[in-house]
């Protein structure tokens, strides 16, 4: 069965999970046609990427969700890097679309991910899909 990000929502609770993968560019703007989520490839994607300072990738979902719970990202060929999640213009436990997520060196330092033709960044945001975050 092909993988469809309908099949990660939790049933009875209002939430969704989803997941997406990027490809990064060290210091430079993103191809949003390499842009991956459970709904398909570029245009379908439902999300986009900024890189916004050194290190700092921005993901804007297409859809507004009435709260995003937390988010996990991770690297596949990083090589020296790893990735983090950080509080966001839309913050988590609060409604929005937006979050952060932080690339960074083997010390912690933040650090602009080094392009390669095997390196992405992936994320699962577990979203509020209605009500509030207090009502989990």
């Amino acid at each position: 069965m092909p993988f469809n990000a309908e099949m990660l929502k939790i049933a009875g609770k209002n939430n969704e999970v989803f997941v997406g993968v990027f490809k990064p560019n060290t210091a430079g703007a993103i191809d949003q046609t390499q842009n991956v989520s459970g709904y398909g490839v570029s245009a379908g994607a439902r999300f986009t990427v900024a890189y916004s300072a050194t290190g700092i990738y921005t993901v804007t979902l297409e859809q507004e969700y009435a709260g995003i719970i937390s988010v996990i990202p991770w690297g596949i060929n990083l090589g020296a890097f790893e990735v983090d999640a950080i509080t966001v213009p839309g913050a988590l436990g609060g409604s929005g679309k937006t979050f952060q997520i932080r690339g960074k060196d083997m010390a912690g330092a933040p650090a602009a991910i080094t392009v390669g033709a095997t390196v992405f960044v992936g994320f699962a945001a577990l979203l509020k899909s209605k009500g509030t975050v207090a009502q989990l």
